[in-house]
């Protein structure tokens, strides 16, 4: 077997296993509660790695990179949360069909700036 199907094998064999218990994770994190949540618009990931959701219910969320437990939901917004971005400085920027950008303190979470 050469060196490159060998390679390609350990990284299917990682990415396998590494979706495995993220469906696992994700259905005991979520299963039955998908009428609290409004449908994911958009997702960014963190500088830290955990994952940033905005939601057609209005609220921008963060998620643990490992548990995927919600670890903080941020509310702010006036209508759906459909674009998300992270800036360089690690500060979240979300748009919302409210018109309004909005740039969230990275640490707090509380809101920094809107921009109409």
């Amino acid at each position: 077997m050469k060196m490159r199907e060998i390679k390609l094998k350990k990284i299917w064999g990682k990415w396998k296993k590494n979706k495995e218990n993220f469906n696992r994770d994700y259905h005991q994190t979520f299963a039955g509660d998908f009428h609290v949540f409004g449908y994911v618009k958009s997702l960014e990931i963190l500088q830290n790695g955990n994952i940033v959701s905005g939601s057609e219910d209005q609220t921008i969320k963060i998620w643990h990179k490992d548990t995927f437990e919600c670890l903080k939901t941020i509310n702010g917004h006036n209508s759906e949360v459909n674009c998300l971005a992270i800036m360089q400085n690690g500060n979240i920027v979300s748009g919302s069909w409210d018109k309004t950008i909005k740039i969230w303190d990275k640490d707090t979470f509380e809101c920094l700036k809107t921009i109409n």
